[in-house]
């Protein structure tokens, strides 16, 4: 299967959040669309939209769900979408529910991030934002750690043992 990936990246500097443009549309109907700032959230469990977007494309609803957000449990519409990561990154006919919003019009939660591999870095203090459908590999930064230290143990038992060898 074709992996489908893109990266954000900070400009020279830290990201206080991963904000990216997104596209939402009716599935089916992607002529009915709005592109719109999306807020990656690892602490919310589902995607959210706002109002504006309901509206704008004349999302109608598919159900009702419970919503715990920090400050309330509120009963709210889902909706069924399309959304357009980026132009091939397109995650087809999932819920969303309505919420309420500061600053954006959509919350990008864990139901997204866990269909795909989503990493984080803050190399050189510039943060780099990946993710990519399929999931193609486990990412341990313990593991790898002790590959380096299992590497730098054997060169020593190694060493050890050359110096040794030398004295006999």
């Amino acid at each position: 299967m074709h992996q489908h990936s893109f990266t954000l990246r900070g400009n020279g500097g830290l990201l206080r959040q991963l904000i990216m443009p997104v596209t939402i549309t009716i599935p089916g109907d992607d002529a009915k669309k709005i592109t719109i700032q999306g807020l990656w959230d690892t602490g919310a469990s589902t995607t959210v939209i706002t109002k504006n977007v309901v509206d704008a494309i004349g999302l109608v609803p598919v159900g009702k769900a419970t919503v715990h957000t920090a400050s309330e449990t509120v009963l709210t519409d889902v909706f069924l979408i399309d959304l357009f990561l980026k132009h091939d990154v397109k995650i087809q006919g999932m819920n969303v529910t309505l919420g309420k919003l500061t600053g954006i019009d959509c919350l990008i939660g864990m139901d997204i991030i866990n269909i795909g591999d989503f990493s984080i870095t803050n190399y050189n203090g510039t943060t780099c934002m990946s993710f990519g459908l399929p999931s193609k590999h486990e990412v341990d930064y313990v593991k790898d750690t002790q590959k380096v230290l299992d590497i730098k143990q054997s060169n020593a038992e190694y060493m050890k043992k050359l110096k040794g060898g030398r004295r006999r």
